[in-house]
C-alpha cells in the first residue's frame, strides 16, 4: 500500500518540529502489530466512516471494531478506508509528498469449491471405462498424463465415442466435428445427401479441413441418401441406386440446423422495437452471418 497525505503547510515549518523527527517523505515501511489493530479500530475518524457508510443499522461500525478484536482486515473493513486516519495519527509530521508502505492482515474466505470435499465418494476405475479413457489407442488399465483430462467426461458417466464413427451430414458442422474425432483417434466416415462435403465451409478453412482428412483418413460419401441404422452400420443409397452399408460403431447426426426464433410478440406490443440478427433472423448460419446481420443492424439504429 501507498499512501500520501496532504496538508495546507509543512508541519516541520508550521510546528517547528525538533531534528528527532523522522523524514517521512524518503518513505517509511509499517508492519501492523497485534495492538495497532486495536488503534485503527478506535480512531475516532474511522469511526466516522464507518457510521458514514451504513448510518442506519451500523454494519460498518461493527465491522471496525472487529478489527481490534480479530487483528485484520475483510471485506467491509477495506485497508485503504481506515488507515490513512491511523498513519495520520501515528506520524503528525506527514505531508504531502510523505510516502509509507503498510504490511497487514486481510481475511479471505474460503473459496466455494472446498464445500464440495464434504460429498467426496471412493470410485473404481472400471475397464470400460479404461476403454473409453483410450479407445482404440492402447489397451491399459492406467492413465497418462495426457489422458487424465478425460477423467471428468468418464466420471460424469458421459458418452465417449471411440472407435468407427458414422457422421450423418457434411455441412459445416458435420465435417468439423468428423475432424474433431478423427484427430482423436476415431476412425470416420462423413456421409452427405449433396453431390458435395463440406459446401458451406469458408475457402479459408476448406483446404486445411480437407488435409486433415487425408492425414487422418476420413472418408467421404457424398450423394448418398440414409435408407437405415442398424446397430453396427448405417444403410445408404447412392446416386446410382445402388445399396452401400457403412460399419459403424457410433452414429453422430449433423443433419443441419434450425433458426433460434424468439417470440417478439410482448415486446412489440409494448412498442419496443426488436431487431433478430444471426440465427434468430430465419436462417441458421455460421460466425459470419451472425457478425455480418448484427453490424448491418447496428448502422441502420
Amino acid at each position: 500500500m501507498l499512501a500520501s497525505l496532504t496538508a495546507c503547510e509543512d508541519y516541520n515549518d508550521q510546528f517547528n518540529l525538533g531534528s528527532q523527527i523522522s523524514d517521512v517523505k524518503k518513505g517509511v515501511a509499517i508492519k501492523l502489530a497485534a495492538a495497532d489493530y486495536a488503534t485503527v479500530a478506535n480512531n475516532a475518524t474511522n469511526k466516522e466512516i464507518a457510521l458514514s457508510k451504513d448510518p442506519e443499522k451500523g454494519t460498518y461500525v461493527a465491522a471496525l471494531e472487529a478489527i481490534g478484536k480479530n487483528r485484520y482486515f475483510a471485506d467491509k473493513t477495506e485497508a485503504e478506508w481506515f488507515l490513512p486516519a491511523f498513519i495520520t495519527e501515528k506520524y503528525p509530521q506527514a505531508d504531502a509528498g510523505s510516502r509509507f508502505s503498510v504490511s497487514y492482515n486481510m481475511y479471505k474466505a474460503p473459496s466455494t469449491y472446498l464445500a464440495d470435499f464434504k460429498n467426496l465418494k471412493e470410485y473404481t476405475l472400471s475397464n470400460a471405462d479404461y476403454k473409453k479413457v483410450w479407445a482404440e489407442t492402447a489397451t491399459a488399465t492406467y492413465l497418462s498424463p495426457s489422458t487424465m483430462k478425460k477423467l471428468p467426461e468418464v466420471l460424469a458417466g458421459e458418452q465417449q465415442v471411440y472407435g468407427t464413427v458414422a457422421v450423418i451430414g457434411g455441412g459445416m458442422v458435420g465435417c468439423e466435428t468428423a475432424e474433431y474425432l478423427a484427430a482423436r483417434g476415431c476412425k470416420v466416415s462423413v456421409i452427405e445427401m449433396m453431390d458435395k462435403i463440406a459446401a458451406g465451409e469458408s475457402t479459408t478453412i476448406l483446404p486445411t479441413l480437407l488435409e486433415n482428412y487425408k492425414t487422418y483418413g476420413v472418408e467421404q460419401y457424398p450423394s448418398h441418401k440414409v435408407k437405415e441404422f442398424r446397430m453396427d452400420a448405417v444403410v445408404c443409397e447412392n446416386k446410382d441406386g445402388a445399396e452401400v452399408t457403412i460399419p459403424c460403431d457410433y452414429i453422430v447426426l449433423a443433419m443441419g440446423a434450425r433458426s433460434n426464433e424468439f417470440d417478439a410478440a410482448a415486446l412489440e406490443a409494448a412498442n419496443i422495437p426488436v431487431y433478430s440478427i444471426g440465427d434468430a433472423a430465419g436462417k441458421a448460419a455460421d460466425i459470419s452471418n451472425a457478425i455480418r446481420t448484427g453490424y448491418d443492424t447496428a448502422c441502420q439504429l
